[in-house]
C-alpha cells in the first residue's frame, strides 16, 4: 500500500515524500464441498465453509468471521456458463476494532465464463456484500459493497492454474455530493489481484 502528497509550492508544483509499506490481510480457511450429482440437475453445486482472522493489514477485514455458502455453476450457450454464489459471514465477536457494533451479513456473486481456449477462461463477475454495521449514520460504514471483477485464468499444468484479475467498486446507494460516481464515498478503489 502507499499514498502520495501533492503539495503546491509558490503555485508550482512538488510532489512530497508519501509513505510505503507492505502488511499482511486477512488470512483465510476454506473448506469446500461438492453436493452429490443429481441434487441440481442442471448445474454442479457445492457449499463452502470459510474461517476468516483479520490480521489487522489495510484492505482487511474489520474482524475475524465464520462463513458458509453454497455455490453452483451451469453450461449455457456453446463456451459459455454461468455461475453464483450466495452466503453469509457472522463476526466471531460483537464489535470491530474500531469499537462499532457489527452484525451477520449476506452477500452473493453472479457472473459467467467464457472458453477462449482449452487452456484459457475469461471472467466477468458482479459482488454485492451487504455491511455488517449496524445503522451508524455514515453511508461509508452503512452501505452494501458492490464491485465488478474482470479476470482470467490459464491452465498451465493439470493441477496449475494461473490467475488474473482487475476489480472496481461501484455505489448502488446514495452518495454525497460531489463524490465519484464508481466508488462509495470516495476515490475509486481500483485492485488487480494475481
Amino acid at each position: 500500500h502507499g499514498t502520495m502528497q501533492d503539495l503546491q509550492v509558490g503555485g508550482r508544483r512538488a510532489d512530497g515524500p508519501g509513505t510505503w509499506g507492505m502488511q499482511l490481510g486477512d488470512v483465510a480457511g476454506v473448506v469446500k464441498a461438492a453436493l452429490p450429482v443429481g441434487s441440481c440437475s442442471l448445474c454442479e453445486a457445492a457449499v463452502r465453509g470459510v474461517l476468516t482472522y483479520a490480521a489487522g493489514g489495510q484492505g482487511g477485514s474489520m474482524a475475524s468471521s465464520a462463513g458458509v455458502g453454497i455455490s453452483g455453476r451451469a453450461p449455457l450457450a456453446g463456451r459459455w456458463s454461468a455461475f453464483a454464489d450466495a452466503r453469509v459471514a457472522a463476526p466471531l465477536s460483537s464489535r470491530d476494532r474500531a469499537g462499532l457494533p457489527i452484525r451477520p451479513a449476506l452477500g452473493a456473486t453472479v457472473g459467467v465464463n467464457y472458453r477462449a481456449t482449452p487452456k484459457l477462461t475469461l471472467t466477468v463477475q458482479n459482488d454485492y456484500d451487504g455491511s455488517p454495521y449496524r445503522r451508524t449514520g455514515l453511508p461509508v460504514y452503512d452501505n452494501a459493497y458492490t464491485s465488478v471483477t474482470f479476470g482470467l485464468a490459464y491452465r498451465m499444468t493439470r493441477t496449475l492454474v494461473l490467475k488474473f484479475s482487475a476489480s472496481e467498486d461501484y455505489n448502488t446507494g446514495k452518495r454525497p455530493t460531489g463524490q465519484d460516481s464508481m466508488a462509495p464515498y470516495g476515490p475509486s478503489d481500483f485492485s488487480a489481484t494475481a
